[in-house]
């Protein structure tokens, strides 16, 4: 991911992709990080983005982008989702401490920042569910769901996920989609330790020069020791929802075409759909997007 969280502008933005007027236009979002130190570094970023567009960081006596972990006191957790659920909270970046049971209907965004590969932990279809599934909790309201993941989950693998062909794609960035523009998607981790782990993933749009987690590793190695169903569900050349539901449920009914997840908007050919929902690419000079 990038230190400057610039691939996390386009929260900034409305569920339409354009720029925001004021603060309550943002729309809420959390985002799921597997450290503290990670989460800190969100917050600022973010609010330093809060400023160059000219907007607020406090909404009234609330910070507009707030953090939830652990290691804060539960009667500062009931604060904080008090008034998150109230609204004035618009970003929040947390980690699994933000667990299950908590329902607020208003999030449209769902975002997993990473994806976590230690021996100890490992991130699960069930948790890329989970924590997706914050989002589109009312059919009526516009949700989207997204994955960054480290450049090193995309490639070959051998033997770990049998029979799935797997290629180089050009997009780093995932969304899910399901009930029509609603997203799919829990619950503590041990890694809410601060412990600083540094993990900077280019994107297609957004490339920078990677430090991987596992050092020594390489990325076949990394690949090799992930969780099968999150491998292929990363590298899938298929449907996205259909690949998220389909081990969920004996169902044969999902449509091959969802037109709302990343490949099925490049298939359909909509970039336009892309960009509503993560923003038009930041692209240096002379550089050309691939996507």
């Amino acid at each position: 991911m990038k230190e400057d969280r610039a691939d996390l502008a386009f929260l900034l933005s409305n569920m339409q992709g354009e720029p925001v007027a004021n603060v309550a236009e943002i729309p809420q979002v959390i985002i799921f990080h597997d450290t503290i130190s990670d989460l800190e570094v969100t917050r600022e970023s973010l609010e330093l983005r809060l400023a160059k567009a000219g907007l607020p960081k406090m909404n009234g006596s609330q910070r507009v982008v707030e953090i939830f972990h652990r290691c804060i006191s539960t009667a500062r957790k009931e604060k904080l989702l008090r008034s998150y659920s109230e609204g004035n909270i618009r970003i929040l970046c947390a980690t699994e401490a933000f667990g299950l049971g908590v329902d607020i209907v208003t999030i449209q965004r769902a975002i997993i920042y990473g994806v976590v590969n230690r021996s100890e932990q490992k991130l699960s279809l069930e948790m890329i569910m989970q924590r997706l599934g914050r989002v589109g909790r009312d059919p009526r309201v516009q949700a989207v769901g997204v994955l960054f993941y480290e450049s090193w989950c995309f490639g070959e693998i051998a033997s770990t996920a049998p029979g799935i062909q797997v290629k180089a794609g050009k997009l780093s960035r995932k969304i899910t989609s399901v009930r029509g523009n609603a997203a799919l998607s829990n619950g503590d981790s041990g890694s809410e330790t601060g412990s600083g782990e540094e993990r900077h993933v280019p994107t297609a749009r957004d490339s920078n020069p990677t430090k991987i987690t596992s050092r020594g590793a390489t990325d076949a190695e990394k690949r090799k020791h992930m969780v099968p169903e999150t491998y292929a569900f990363i590298n899938t050349t298929t449907c996205r929802r259909k690949a998220l539901i389909e081990p969920f449920e004996a169902t044969n009914n999902l449509p091959d075409n969802c037109s709302s997840c990343d490949i099925c908007l490049v298939i359909n050919g909509d970039q336009a759909g892309i960009e509503i929902m993560l923003g038009k690419p930041e692209v240096p000079k002379k550089v050309k997007s691939p996507v």
